[in-house]
């Protein structure tokens, strides 16, 4: 068995959540890998040999995924609706659906 492992940094705004969707943020590695699944497809659209070989299959022969993924630091930065740094840029849509904003105020 070959062990890599990565240190990865998020630098865009995920949208992630548990069961309870008005409570803490969850970033869990069912999510992870199917990120990672979505980017090999994205990369390799007519692998899906290759794909069930790393991420698993129900197909004949395919099975289970070759990937054990671990997540070691679960810092997570959340967001706030009344922190400023979200209007001080143009790029303040991006935390669009995470941060939940005055809409009278239109902050």
């Amino acid at each position: 068995m070959t062990e890599i492992i990565l240190k990865l940094r998020v630098v865009t705004p995920l949208f992630i959540a548990g069961a309870e969707q008005e409570q803490q943020a969850e970033l869990r590695e069912p999510s992870i890998k199917g990120l990672l699944r979505f980017w090999y497809r994205a990369i390799y659209p007519d692998d899906p040999e290759g794909e069930a070989k790393i991420f698993g299959g129900q197909g004949k022969g395919q099975g289970q995924s070759g990937v054990l993924l671990r997540i070691t630091d679960r810092k997570l930065s959340l967001g706030h609706k009344d922190d400023d740094r979200w209007n001080k840029t143009k790029t303040a849509y991006l935390g669009y659906g995470v941060i939940v904003r005055d809409k009278k105020k239109k902050k």
